[in-house]
C-alpha cells in the first residue's frame, strides 16, 4: 500500500493480524497472572484489599493506578500485593486515614 508521501507502508491485512497476534499474547500473559496470582499466598484481589484497608474497592483500585500499593492485572481481577496492603495498614494505624483538607470560603 503507497501512502500520500509515495512511501511503502504495511498492508492493512499486515496491521489486523499484528493486531490479532497482540490480542492473543496479552490474553496469555493475563492468564499466567491469574494463575501466578491465585496460587500465591503474597496476592489476594482488590476486593480483599478493600476490606482490609477500610475503603472502598473502588478507591483499592484507584490505590494499584496510582502506584501505591503494587498490583497486577489479570482477565478480570485486579491483584494487590498482600505485603504493601498489611504495610500500609501500619501506615494508617500510625498517621491516620488521609482527609480532605478544609476549603477556605
Amino acid at each position: 500500500m503507497i501512502n500520500q508521501s509515495g512511501l511503502k507502508g504495511p498492508d492493512m491485512n499486515e496491521l489486523n493480524q499484528l493486531a490479532y497476534d497482540t490480542g492473543i499474547a496479552i490474553q496469555l500473559l493475563q492468564q499466567q497472572v491469574d494463575d501466578i496470582c491465585s496460587d500465591n499466598d503474597d496476592w489476594i484481589d482488590a476486593g480483599q484489599a478493600s476490606q482490609m484497608l477500610g475503603v472502598s474497592r473502588a478507591r483499592a483500585s484507584k490505590m494499584c493506578a496510582d502506584g501505591v500499593i503494587r498490583s497486577a492485572n489479570g482477565r478480570n481481577r485486579c491483584y494487590v500485593y498482600k505485603p504493601d496492603v498489611l504495610a500500609r495498614i501500619d501506615y494508617i494505624r500510625k498517621h491516620g486515614k488521609p482527609t480532605r483538607g478544609k476549603r477556605l470560603i
